[in-house]
């Protein structure tokens, strides 16, 4: 495709997201993925033309839909990956305000099937615009070291993470300080 195109498909990618990004926000609701569900005007309008409306499932079916156009258009490439994944972040922060949606997406993508190869790295360049930009702004406090316990004595448990991925680094840096190696995971 010509630069052109390119331009032109990235803008229209973009519009899509908004219009799924700021129902999720506003309602609490998401349109259906399909591209077969949304129309363009003569005037570069995006609509979406079905009736139906889902309850927000916090960026799984969103997700899920990123990976299914990698998947499809044979056209993406690394560049234009990068440029999806940098105009995501700016609706993202623009809509919802929160850098932990970025964080969400990418863990999101990371679960996905996606065939070796080619579809592979730009899933990996994708998540890596997502996380690269997420670390920029994460403010981390060094932990004071502290001699290791018998691991066999003590034992993590974690639960309630959800998205919170500075709290759950600071976490798992603490376990680590303390020589904590097993535990379990509630969700």
């Amino acid at each position: 495709h010509s630069e052109q195109e390119r331009h032109r498909y990235l803008k229209l990618l973009t519009d899509v997201f908004a219009m799924y990004l700021t129902l999720a926000k506003e309602s609490n609701y998401k349109l259906d993925e399909g591209l077969s569900n949304f129309a363009l005007s003569e005037q570069g309008v995006i609509y979406y033309l079905d009736d139906e409306y889902y309850q927000w499932d916090k960026f799984v079916s969103f997700a899920m839909m990123i990976g299914v156009y990698i998947r499809m258009f044979e056209w993406f490439d690394q560049a234009f990956v990068t440029e999806l994944g940098n105009a995501l972040i700016s609706l993202l922060d623009d809509i919802f305000h929160d850098d932990h949606c970025r964080i969400i997406i990418a863990r999101q993508l990371h679960s996905l099937f996606m065939p070796r190869g080619h579809k592979e790295q730009l899933l990996h360049c994708l998540i890596g615009v997502l996380t690269a930009q997420k670390k920029k702004t994460v403010v981390t406090t060094p932990i004071k070291k502290v001699t290791p316990q018998t691991p066999s004595r003590y034992f993590a448990l974690l639960a309630d993470i959800h998205a919170n991925y500075a709290a759950l680094d600071c976490v798992l840096n603490y376990l680590q300080a303390q020589g904590i190696e097993q535990g379990l995971v509630l969700g």
